[in-house]
C-alpha cells in the first residue's frame, strides 16, 4: 500500500496537481535579500509541548495496543496471529486519517484544525478504558484515525513558523524531541502494566489527560492570518 500512494503521489507530481517548492538554491544564487520569517518564540514553544506529548501518547498507544487489545477481546498465546491481524487492521484504518487530515488542512485554518484533532482524540482516550470487546477495536481504529489526522497539519504549522533559512533544522529538531520522548510513553505502558492497581483504565486515564494538555497549548497558536516577523537577510 505504501508503495502504491508513493506511484500515485508521483504521478500527481509529475501531472502538475501538486504544486513544487521554491528552488532555495537559485533564489540563494541571485545574492538578493530574501525575506527570513520568524515566529514568536512562544509559538515554538507551544509546538514542542504538542510534540513531545504528542510523541509519549503515541508511543505509549501503539506499545500498549497489542495487551489492550489481546485482554479485551480474552485471546491467547494460541491465537496471537488473530491477534496481529485484529491490530494490524486496526492501525490500517486509522492511517486514512492521513489521507482526511490532509485534505482538511488544504480546506480549513490551521490552528483550529489542530485543536480538533486533539479534541477528537481526547474523547476516546478517555473512555477506553471503561471499554471491552468489539468496541474497543472501534475505539482503537478512531484513536488511531487521529493521530494520524493531526500529522499533516502538524507539519504544515512548523513549515509556517519556521524560519525559512533553518526549516530543515526544525524538522529535524522535531523528529528528534519526537524520538527522545517515545522512551517516556513505553516506560509509561511498563508501569501501567506492572502495577495490578493500574492497567488500561489508569493508562488511557493519563494519556487523555496528556492530550487535554496538548488540547490546551495548541489554543495559544496565533490566530490564522496573525502578523509573522519578517527580517531582511542578505544571501
Amino acid at each position: 500500500m505504501t508503495i502504491a500512494v508513493g506511484v500515485l503521489l508521483a504521478a500527481a507530481i509529475a501531472g502538475g496537481q501538486v504544486a513544487g517548492s521554491p528552488d532555495h538554491a537559485r533564489h540563494a544564487g541571485h545574492g538578493a535579500a530574501v525575506a527570513d520569517i520568524r515566529a514568536p518564540f512562544g509559538v515554538l514553544v507551544v509546538l514542542a509541548v504538542t510534540f513531545s506529548l504528542g510523541s509519549i501518547v503515541y508511543a505509549a498507544f501503539s506499545t500498549a495496543l497489542p495487551k489492550w487489545l489481546s485482554d479485551t477481546l480474552a485471546l491467547d498465546v494460541r491465537e496471537s496471529a488473530q491477534l496481529g491481524l485484529v491490530v494490524g487492521a486496526t492501525l490500517l484504518a486509522g492511517s486514512v486519517g492521513q489521507l482526511v487530515g490532509g485534505r482538511l488542512a488544504d480546506r480549513l485554518p490551521f490552528k483550529w484544525l489542530y485543536v480538533g484533532t486533539f479534541a477528537l482524540k481526547f474523547v476516546p482516550l478517555a473512555l477506553a478504558g471503561a471499554i471491552g470487546g468489539p468496541a474497543a477495536v472501534i475505539a482503537a481504529a478512531v484513536i488511531g484515525f487521529t493521530f494520524d489526522m493531526s500529522a499533516p497539519v502538524e507539519n504544515l504549522l512548523l513549515a509556517r513558523y519556521s524560519s525559512g533559512r533553518r526549516r530543515g533544522l526544525a524538522f529535524g529538531m522535531k523528529f528528534a524531541m519526537g524520538f527522545a520522548a517515545t522512551p517516556l510513553g513505553v516506560n509509561l505502558v511498563a508501569w501501567a502494566y506492572a502495577d495490578d492497581t493500574a492497567g488500561a483504565g489508569v493508562l488511557f486515564g493519563i494519556l487523555a489527560v496528556l492530550t487535554a494538555a496538548m488540547l490546551c497549548a495548541a489554543l495559544l497558536l496565533p490566530r490564522e492570518g496573525a502578523p509573522v516577523r519578517q527580517v531582511a537577510v542578505a544571501e
